[in-house]
């Protein structure tokens, strides 16, 4: 099934409530649905796609990011003090449209930070980044829908964080298209995350953190790496995480 992550409701089930996300569920990955959505404008450069997706999964995994309309500039003032939402570590919140603008942002991409439903088409039109689709083929069936897509109806906004089965040409990199100087058959196999760790986009401590990977958690190599500055190997691995494939960089010295 296709995932999306959005920005719902508070704990109260209202608009407005405390600061940061009381019950996991205010801003978080789910499903995809049928809600009746009239718009999906698709990122023109698979990186914008790539950087919306990872902003939105790491505000879906961080608790102290919620849902308020009435502070829903929060999470955008604290990302700017922060610049990755998985560093977050004050309270905050947004709401559905406010999480998709801090995702914008965050991709670089210039939009109102006052943007909501009612004015979200003509911004996110106005930066001539995007393809706007009203296809009912997309609409209405999720296999259509590709990894950066945003979805618009009236009242909501959401991103969808994974590929359709008919989209053929992902945004993710497969093992074979990525960019590494080396191969070797020893990492050719299955490692296990001994403690919590990032994947990275890129094979470095500064590479963009894409998701926190839990100890224990399985990933499969096919014997691509690369080594930074510090002589230490980065393994270049695939694994699935709450419903969602991803595709990066881990530390060898995180993995057995």
């Amino acid at each position: 099934m296709v995932k999306i992550g959005h920005a719902r409701s508070s704990e109260t089930k209202s608009k407005n409530g405390v600061a940061g996300d009381q019950t996991k569920n205010e801003v978080s990955v789910t499903d995809w649905y049928d809600g009746n959505w009239k718009y999906v404008f698709r990122p023109n450069h698979d990186t914008d796609a790539k950087n919306i997706v990872c902003f939105v999964i790491q505000c879906c995994e961080n608790d102290h990011i919620g849902y308020s309309q009435n502070d829903r500039l929060s999470l955008y003032n604290a990302m700017k003090k922060y610049k990755q939402p998985i560093l977050i570590k004050e309270d905050c919140d947004c709401d559905c449209s406010s999480l998709v603008m801090s995702a914008l942002y965050y991709a670089q991409i210039i939009v109102d930070k006052y943007m909501y439903t009612g004015t979200e088409k003509h911004e996110i039109e106005s930066t001539g980044l995007f393809t706007t689709i009203t296809d009912e083929k997309v609409l209405k069936n999720p296999e259509y829908l590709k990894l950066g897509d945003i979805l618009l109806k009236d009242g909501h906004t959401a991103v969808v964080l994974s590929n359709g089965s008919k989209i053929v040409n992902s945004v993710q990199k497969t093992k074979s298209d990525v960019e590494c100087k080396y191969k070797n058959l020893i990492y050719n196999t299955v490692f296990y995350c001994t403690t919590d760790c990032n994947m990275r986009e890129f094979p470095s401590l500064d590479g963009l953190k894409m998701c926190v990977l839990p100890k224990g958690q399985k990933v499969r190599c096919y014997g691509y790496y690369n080594v930074d500055s510090r002589n230490v190997n980065w393994l270049y691995v695939e694994t699935e995480l709450n419903g969602i494939r991803y595709y990066g960089f881990v530390s060898k010295k995180c993995l057995i």
